[in-house]
C-alpha cells in the first residue's frame, strides 16, 4: 500500500476487501485480499486470536486505512512477555504434570499471572499515556501515529489483563487441554471480537478507540471461560 492514496474508496465483504484510489491522476487498485479481523487472518493468528480487526472500515478516513500494519506491530511487540509466560508455562506445567506434581504446576501458573501483570502494568502505562512513542518505532507517518495512539488506549485495558489469559492458556496446555484452549480462542474471536468490532464500526461517530475495546471485551470473556473450566478440572482431580 503507497504512503498516500487521494479520492480513495473502499469496499467491503465479509472476509474480503478491496481498496482503490488515485495515483498521479491514474485510478489504482491498491489492495486486494483478505479484510482485516476476517476469517483467513484469524487461521494465521493462533489459538488466542489476537489478530482480529473490524470487516468494516468504510467509516474510516485515509489515515485509518494505513493502519493495516502497524497497530499489528505494535501489539505484538507489547504481547511479547505475556506470550513467552505461556509457553515457558506450557513446558514447565507439562513436566510437572507428568511427574506427579500438580500442585507446584498450580503455583507456577499463579506466579506467572503475577510477574507477568507486574509486566503488564507497566506496558498498559506506555500504552496509554504514550502510544505514540509505540507507534513511532515503526512508521513516520504522524497520521498514521496519531490514529494508531487512539487504538493503543483501548489496547492499553487489554495489557492489563491479558497476563490471566495467557497464564491460563499455558496452563492448560500443559495439561494437554489443548482442544479446549483451540475452542475458547474461537469462541473469542468469532463470538466476541469480530461481532463487536463489526457491529461498532457501524455506530456513528467511531474512533478506532471504540473499535479497539472489542478486544479487552473478548479477553474478559475467555478468562471467565478458563476460570470456570480450571474450577471443573480441580474439582474432578479432587474426586
Amino acid at each position: 500500500m503507497p504512503d498516500k492514496m487521494a479520492g480513495g474508496g473502499l469496499q467491503s465483504y465479509p472476509a474480503f476487501f478491496v481498496i482503490n484510489g488515485e495515483e498521479n491522476g491514474k485510478k489504482k487498485q491498491f489492495y486486494r485480499g483478505p479484510a482485516p479481523g476476517s476469517a483467513a487472518r484469524i487461521r494465521m493468528a493462533d489459538t488466542r486470536g489476537r489478530y482480529s480487526w473490524p470487516c468494516s472500515f468504510r467509516h474510516f478516513t485515509e489515515p485509518a486505512l494505513e493502519l493495516l500494519r502497524t497497530p499489528e506491530k505494535v501489539c505484538a511487540f507489547i504481547m511479547l512477555v505475556p506470550s513467552s509466560f505461556s509457553q515457558s508455562l506450557s513446558a514447565f506445567v507439562a513436566q510437572n504434570i507428568g511427574a506427579g506434581n500438580k500442585e507446584r504446576a498450580k503455583k507456577s501458573m499463579f506466579a506467572g499471572m503475577g510477574i507477568s501483570l507486574i509486566a503488564g502494568v507497566a506496558l498498559a502505562y506506555i500504552s496509554f499515556f504514550h502510544g505514540s512513542f509505540l507507534a513511532g518505532i515503526f512508521t513516520s507517518d504522524m497520521a498514521v501515529i496519531g490514529a494508531a495512539a487512539s487504538y493503543m488506549k483501548a489496547y492499553a485495558i487489554d495489557t492489563l489483563i491479558v497476563s490471566f489469559l495467557f497464564c491460563y492458556i499455558g496452563y492448560f496446555n500443559g495439561c494437554g487441554r489443548t482442544g479446549f484452549v483451540m475452542i475458547q480462542g474461537i469462541a473469542g474471536a468469532f463470538g466476541v471480537r469480530i461481532p463487536v468490532s463489526y457491529l461498532v464500526s457501524r455506530m456513528a461517530g467511531v474512533t478506532l478507540f471504540h473499535i479497539g475495546l472489542a478486544t479487552p471485551a473478548s479477553t474478559v470473556v475467555q478468562i471467565v471461560i478458563c476460570t470456570v473450566s480450571y474450577r471443573i478440572l480441580e474439582s474432578s482431580d479432587n474426586k
